[in-house]
């Protein structure tokens, strides 16, 4: 894929939404068959005091997918699986879903469309992804918490890697550490799945601390011809053994555009508000292309420096690779306090 076309079909950004539908919430117009019961808000948040643009009503989140009506953000315990219209459970009870009725808004408050941005508009503020693996099987990456911003005020900062299908860029899996995600002033791992029809899921969150180890793994499973009809997302603090996962669908796409890691922020106002450090490295990370053998994706990078105010100078750098065989690479992003 050409530079032009990753800048065209965003992660964050390139999330398909219902902007011009009625205002009901999710998971009204859908009953389960075997038990009747409907998924409406299954996400109580705390974090209304996030400073929000002008525009975004109370009732909405800040997720790493912008901006979201709270009934549209499903939690998923580990031992269920997204569907396509049902949240299952491991002993076969299901809850249901129905497209999301409410419009999606990116870090400025201006509403979310089809994928045609630069992943700015969301809220990314640096990544460096790949598509020249194709098809994959597996990611798994490693990074440390950094710590605790040194003006802890109501920003929330996410930090991921990640899986989407680049033919369409509408859907995106990714374990997810982050800071006040939850209306929480601490950092916390959660794995995210979204956006088919606009809605949003995410594990239950687990509190980690500065300095920790964190894994995030992305799994394919029953996969044929580049395409894996399930994922098992799980986000893991090495430090602790704690990890929160879940497994959803894979929507029949094949899963080829590989982030390593990625940096979105929302409601920071000063450089200042940045983790307290000036740098995060992603590495250990390993990708398995459609038949399961490690491969070394050609990593570009992306920054919003010079674009997001207040600029830091967020970009990614310094990549490190081995292989063939061991095939792992690394890479470092940093920012400054200006």
């Amino acid at each position: 894929m050409t530079n032009e076309r990753m800048k065209m079909v965003s992660s964050a950004a390139a999330l398909t939404m219902a902007l011009a539908m009625a205002a009901a919430g999710c998971g009204q117009e859908t009953d389960d068959a075997a038990t009747g019961e409907v998924i409406a808000s299954t996400a109580p948040r705390g974090d209304r005091n996030t400073p929000r643009p002008a525009g975004v009503p109370d009732d909405y989140v800040v997720t790493p997918h912008g901006w979201r009506h709270r009934s549209c953000v499903i939690e998923v315990g580990g031992d269920e699986t997204v569907g396509p219209h049902h949240v299952q459970g491991g002993d076969g009870h299901r809850r249901a879903f129905a497209p999301c009725q409410h419009p999606a808004f990116d870090r400025s408050g201006a509403p979310l469309g089809p994928p045609t941005h630069d992943p700015q508009v969301n809220g990314w503020v640096a990544s460096f992804n790949s598509t020249s693996q194709g098809a994959i099987t597996s990611l798994g990456a490693d990074w440390i918490v950094p710590p605790t911003p040194s003006s802890a005020q109501n920003q929330t900062l996410f930090f991921f890697p990640g899986v989407e299908p680049a033919a369409t860029g509408d859907v995106i899996l990714q374990p997810v550490l982050a800071w006040n995600g939850f209306g929480d002033h601490a950092w916390t791992i959660a794995s995210w799945a979204c956006c088919k029809d606009g809605n949003v899921f995410n594990s239950a969150p687990v509190s980690v601390a500065s300095g920790h180890k964190l894994t995030g793994t992305l799994a394919g499973a029953s996969c044929s011809g580049g395409v894996c009809a399930n994922w098992t997302i799980t986000t893991k603090d090495d430090n602790t053994a704690q990890s929160t996962a879940f497994a959803t669908t894979g929507d029949g796409e094949q899963m080829s555009w590989v982030f390593g890691g990625a940096m979105e922020i929302y409601g920071v106002d000063t450089c200042t508000e940045y983790p307290g450090s000036t740098s995060m490295t992603v590495s250990n990370i390993q990708v398995r292309n459609s038949a399961g053998s490690l491969v070394l994706p050609a990593w570009s990078f992306w920054s919003a420096a010079g674009s997001v105010t207040p600029n830091c100078n967020p970009q990614f750098g310094s990549l490190q690779v081995t292989g063939p065989n061991g095939t792992v690479s690394s890479a470092k992003l940093t920012w400054q306090f200006l």
